[in-house]
C-alpha cells in the first residue's frame, strides 16, 4: 500500500480539515480533537459520512462558528 504524502503545510502535531459546505480547509493542532465540542462534530461527522471513507476529515459546520 501507498503512503500518501504529508502535505507541507501541516506542521507535526497538527492535522487539515475540510469545514462546511463550501469545504474551507483549516489546520488545527491534533489536540483540538479531545474538545467536547470538536467530539460532537466528530461523531456526527462519522454518521453522516460512514461511507467515505478516503480524504481530508470533513466537519460538518458552519466555517465561521468553527
Amino acid at each position: 500500500s501507498k503512503e500518501t504524502p504529508h502535505p507541507q503545510d501541516v506542521p507535526p502535531g497538527h492535522l487539515a480539515v475540510k469545514v462546511g459546505e463550501a469545504s474551507k480547509r483549516f489546520v488545527i493542532r491534533a489536540d483540538y480533537l479531545n474538545h467536547p465540542v470538536i467530539r460532537q462534530l466528530l461523531d456526527q461527522a462519522y454518521e453522516e459520512n460512514v461511507h467515505n471513507k478516503s480524504g481530508p476529515l470533513a466537519i460538518p459546520c458552519d466555517e465561521f462558528l468553527f
